[in-house]
């Protein structure tokens, strides 16, 4: 009888490519490796799906069984197994194969499964790894927003995630930026069809007046006074894509607004305001009172000129009825018309 044994790749990106594939089999189906297959067909690094007798398609035949049937991605069952009634036997690799022989005290422990909702320390990392070198490419807020959308279970811990890395103040402008877009891209996503996705909205819903305090600060913070406007205007710009996408309702979108603007703090009560500025809100107020007030008097004053002119032109046409009427009895006088 046949034996098939199986051996690990020893190529890094090739065990990578093959785990990302079997992830995506098993949740798309055989059509998405037919796809694949199909379009892939010159590359080679997708040689292992068509060597059908080639060490990296065998791990690949059996891992993406070994998940099928409940295995872990750490874990799996070392005895022997046919896949096929009277078909040939198949002998899985060791677990942990490069650590065997080693004294137990040198070998570090294997990386605990991730608890429901949660991210696994590798997901974590990449996660922050992606906000770490995010730009306001559409390229790169779109990769970091399909891994989001991929781990949906976790949105909490992400929002959590992407909260943090807003609050460092030494972050440059365009990552921040660049992280308010990703928000944006998130909460748009909310509505496809993915398990646990419109669990960001909720999961944002109450960390972004606290986002929005600290894009204040770092707004406020800029001495650019042409950077400060270019980042006021991006903001804007997502406030109103969310107004018209109505993600949320109006009156909490008015709130991040004032957040921020600066006009109230992330719990929502009013922002205290010092002397030096209530000085100069009542002086603005006051010269913008002195402004209407000396509008007002010019539509008064041209008010009065033309009342004047309707006066006087009523006045001259009232005299020239007058001479007019003089001059009719004067010639009718002088005719013998009138006694």
């Amino acid at each position: 009888m046949a034996v098939v044994k199986v051996v690990i790749p020893t190529e890094r990106n090739l065990l990578c490519l093959i785990h990302r594939m079997i992830e995506f089999v098993v949740r798309e189906g055989p059509l998405f490796e037919a796809m694949i297959m199909n379009r892939e067909i010159n590359n080679p690094m997708f040689r292992f799906l068509f060597e059908n007798q080639s060490p990296a398609h065998v791990y690949y035949r059996w891992k993406l069984y070994s998940i099928l049937q409940g295995d872990l991605q750490i874990r799996w069952r070392t005895e022997e197994f046919r896949m096929f009634k009277n078909g040939s036997i198949w002998k899985p690799p060791p677990m942990n194969p490069y650590t065997q022989g080693m004294p137990e005290e040198l070998i570090e422990g294997e990386e605990k499964e991730p608890k429901k909702g949660s991210l696994s320390n590798a997901q974590r990392d990449r996660l922050e790894d992606l906000l770490r070198n995010i730009s306001p490419e559409r390229s790169k807020v779109g990769e970091a927003m399909v891994f989001c959308m991929e781990h949906s279970e976790a949105a909490e811990e992400i929002c959590e995630c992407i909260a943090e890395a807003l609050s460092i103040v030494t972050t440059p402008m365009h990552k921040k930026i660049a992280r308010l877009y990703l928000i944006s891209d998130i909460l748009h996503n909310c509505g496809v069809k993915i398990t646990n996705a419109s669990y960001y909205r909720r999961g944002f819903e109450s960390k972004l007046p606290m986002i929005f305090r600290h894009a204040f600060e770092a707004h406020r913070a800029l001495d650019s006074r042409l950077k400060a406007e270019g980042f006021r205007m991006r903001v804007a710009q997502i406030f109103r894509a969310w107004e018209e996408w109505a993600i949320y309702p109006k009156d909490y979108l008015i709130r991040l607004q004032n957040a921020f603007l600066g006009l109230i703090n992330p719990m929502g009560r009013r922002r205290e305001v010092g002397r030096e500025e209530m000085e100069k809100r009542g002086e603005r107020e006051k010269e913008e009172e002195r402004r209407r007030m000396g509008q007002l008097m010019k539509r008064k004053k041209r008010m009065m000129i033309w009342m004047g002119f309707r006066l006087s032109l009523a006045r001259v046409l009232v005299l020239m009825r007058t001479l007019m009427g003089s001059h009719w009895m004067v010639q009718h006088c002088s005719k013998g018309l009138l006694p």
